[in-house]
């Protein structure tokens, strides 16, 4: 559509918002069958750009290998990459500058009880505050207790593992 066309039949509002969803609108019909929970739902996109895995941009995120396929360290792989990654770091891997890194200089597991690390998870107010807080909260309903139980899992695979 040309930009002249495009002003006089702009794209309609959302519903109780300011704003449109044209020209895309991405629309989850299943999302409990892609496990694409509603705060990973994208939200006035800009831009999207196409880069590797996680896995593969940081190696040191993976688990050791001999790991069995069922470990719920492997599941807590996967939630830590969904829900952990666009704030935090582990061992040097990922890109955000949000919180704190994960397990350097010291794994978060080898400082906190499990009772300390699932309290900070689910209110992160209840366990410490200070100024500029970001984190959120991650209530069952977010984040299940078998989610929470595999990323606790992953957390204290990573701090066994030697650094890579």
């Amino acid at each position: 559509m040309d930009r002249r066309r495009a002003a006089s039949h702009p794209w309609p509002k959302l519903p109780a918002k300011d704003v449109s969803a044209g020209p895309f609108y991405l629309i989850w019909q299943y999302p409990e069958r892609s496990h694409v929970s509603n705060e990973q739902w994208p939200y006035m996109l800009e831009k999207l750009t196409v880069m590797q895995s996680p896995e593969l941009r940081w190696p040191q995120l993976k688990v050791n290998a001999p790991l069995p396929a069922g470990a719920p360290a492997r599941r807590g792989e996967e939630v830590f990459v969904a829900q952990c990654i666009p704030c935090h770091r582990l061992n040097g891997g990922g890109a955000s500058e949000i919180g704190p890194d994960l397990r350097q200089p010291m794994a978060a597991t080898d400082y906190m009880t499990e009772a300390g690390l699932r309290a900070l998870v689910r209110d992160p107010k209840s366990v410490r505050t200070w100024p500029q807080q970001q984190m959120p909260a991650f209530p069952p309903t977010i984040l299940p207790d078998t989610d929470l139980n595999a990323l606790i899992a992953y957390l204290k695979q990573i701090a066994s593992q030697r650094s890579r």
